[in-house]
Order: structure tokens, then C-alpha cells, then sequence
């Protein structure tokens, strides 16, 4: 079979959706829908937005679609109320395509949506490829921002913006969920983590999917940054904000990608990235050359 190196790439077999991570609103996940557009076997119509169903439907199949990306209508919106949103997402491509399933590759928080979409009723996934997912938290960071959420929302302490964001109480609460999980016997630091990563729902999500498949990183230590080397310590190596204790999930194929340069907000960016999103969604195998800086652990069976 060929490789994806500068050939084309066939026809995705089920329409694709990509949704973004916390902060990548704006531009979504398009350079990945640029690099499957080799070719011109598929075609990627744009952003799906809450309002303009009937506009994006008739769009996708005036122009043969099969790629979108979900446009949220609020930048840092609850898990909740976004896994609608990717819900409404998912129907009207199905609509617009006549297919039963919707692949979707989603990164950071948009992989925490979307399995909290197939938790709550979701079953119309095919492959779901998630990038750089904090799926058990984000120890410093965003994540390490719960004491702050919690002064401003019982002691009423003016924190208007934190790292951009503007505090409203919907964005504290989704803050608040990406606490890190730590866990001691059945006491647990983040109630909603726990419920997620239930044996239960893990066994649900792999049920309801064709393939579940994590993309991460290994080497990069927290915080690194132009001028800091970052914070020391394997336990916090990964792609420089979530570790790779934290993207691992037990019922998916978890690839890590070796390598310093890897970081977490130029996951979406990397060739390499794009090359083992082809492979998953098409079976076209990885360029060799970039084959040597994927790593595989803890499969499922």
C-alpha cells in the first residue's frame, strides 16, 4: 500500500468532524483537514456553528463534503453544554451525508467533550482519535487553577480573567473539572474524572466506537519553555502541559510521539501527527522515516 508522503489520500470511508482543544477556537483543526484534502478525494466545507444547521447541511452536500470543524458558541463553554453542541454537529453531518457514523479527531478538552458526548447518549462514532487529551487532569496549569476558582466562587474575590478567560461562573466550573485525579483507594480528587474513567463508561465508549485511538507526548517536561527548561521529573514528562500518565486511557491505542519538539499546542501543526491520522482513518501505513518517533503503549486487546 502506499505511503501518505506526498501522495494522495483516498476517500475518508465515514465523514470526519474536528473540534478543537480550549484554546484553538479560532482556528480550529484545519491544517489537519488541509493535509487529508491531498488529492482532492475529500473536502472539508468549514465550520459547523449552532444556529446555522440548515446552512451548513445544504453547504456539505452542494460541495460533496465530507470534513467540518466545530465552531463552539461559547470559547470556554461547560463539557456539558459543548458535548451538545458536538452532538448537533454529528446529526447534521450524518444528515447532510447519509452516513450512520461521524470519524472525529479531537483535541485536548474537545477529546473530554466528546467522550462526555458518548457518555451521555452518543453512539454514532466511528474512529475517534484523541489529541493531547487530559484525561485525567492537568496538574499545573489551567488544572492547577482550581484554588483561585474556588476563592472567587465562595468568597466572591474579584478574578475577573485568569490566563485570558473570563471568569464567569460556567468557565470556573469547567476549570474546576480539569483538576488532576489523584486517587487514594476510592477517595478521589475529581469527582468527575472518576465517573469518566468508571470501568463502565470505558467499557461503554470502546463499545460504541470503531476505534479509539489517544496521540500524545512523552519527552517534553511541564512548563518547558523558550527561556525555561521546564519543571524536572519523569512522573511530569509529556507534551509540556499534560503528562503521559494523564493522556493514557486503558480502553484505547495509546501512541506516543518521542521526541523534544512535540509540544502540546503544535500537536495539530506536526506531520507526523498528520501522517498517523491518515493511517488510522485510511490504513495508509506512516512514512518510515517518521515511523521511528511513534511509540505504542498499553494497548488493549
Amino acid at each position: 500500500m502506499e505511503s501518505v508522503q506526498g501522495r494522495s489520500i483516498p476517500r475518508l470511508s465515514n465523514p470526519l468532524l474536528l473540534i478543537p482543544g480550549g484554546t484553538s477556537q479560532k482556528f480550529g483543526l484545519r491544517a489537519i483537514a488541509r493535509y487529508l484534502q491531498k488529492g482532492g478525494n475529500n473536502r472539508y466545507v468549514g465550520d459547523f456553528q449552532i444556529g446555522n444547521e440548515e446552512k451548513f447541511i445544504q453547504q456539505m452536500r452542494n460541495r460533496s463534503g465530507n470534513m467540518a470543524s466545530l465552531y463552539y458558541s461559547r470559547e470556554f463553554g461547560s463539557l456539558e453544554g459543548n458535548a451538545q453542541e458536538i452532538k448537533a454537529a454529528v446529526d447534521s453531518i450524518r444528515e447532510a451525508t447519509g452516513s450512520d457514523k461521524v470519524d472525529i479527531v479531537a483535541e485536548c478538552k474537545g477529546a473530554i467533550e466528546t467522550r462526555e458526548y458518548l457518555k451521555e447518549g452518543g453512539d454514532h462514532v466511528g474512529n475517534f482519535i484523541l489529541l493531547v487529551p487530559p484525561n485525567h487532569g492537568i496538574p499545573i496549569g489551567i488544572g492547577s487553577l482550581w484554588p483561585i476558582i474556588k476563592m472567587q466562587k465562595f468568597l466572591h474575590f474579584p478574578f475577573p480573567q485568569v490566563r485570558g478567560y473570563s471568569l464567569t461562573p460556567e468557565t470556573g466550573d469547567t476549570i474546576l473539572n480539569f483538576r488532576p485525579d489523584f486517587h487514594i483507594g476510592k477517595w478521589h480528587t475529581n469527582r468527575y474524572f472518576k465517573k469518566l474513567n468508571s470501568p463502565k463508561n470505558l467499557e461503554a465508549e470502546k463499545k460504541k466506537t470503531e476505534s479509539l485511538t489517544v496521540l500524545a507526548g512523552s519527552d517534553i517536561r511541564q512548563l518547558k519553555g523558550k527561556y525555561f527548561p521546564g519543571i524536572p521529573g519523569k512522573w511530569l514528562k509529556g507534551d509540556g502541559l499534560v503528562p503521559e500518565w494523564s493522556a493514557r486511557l486503558p480502553n484505547a491505542e495509546n501512541i506516543f510521539i518521542h521526541g523534544k519538539k512535540y509540544i502540546h499546542a503544535d500537536f495539530k501543526f506536526n506531520p507526523v501527527i498528520h501522517a498517523k491520522i491518515a493511517e488510522i482513518l485510511t490504513g495508509i501505513p506512516v512514512p518510515a522515516r517518521m515511523a521511528k518517533q511513534i511509540i505504542k503503549k498499553d494497548c488493549p486487546d
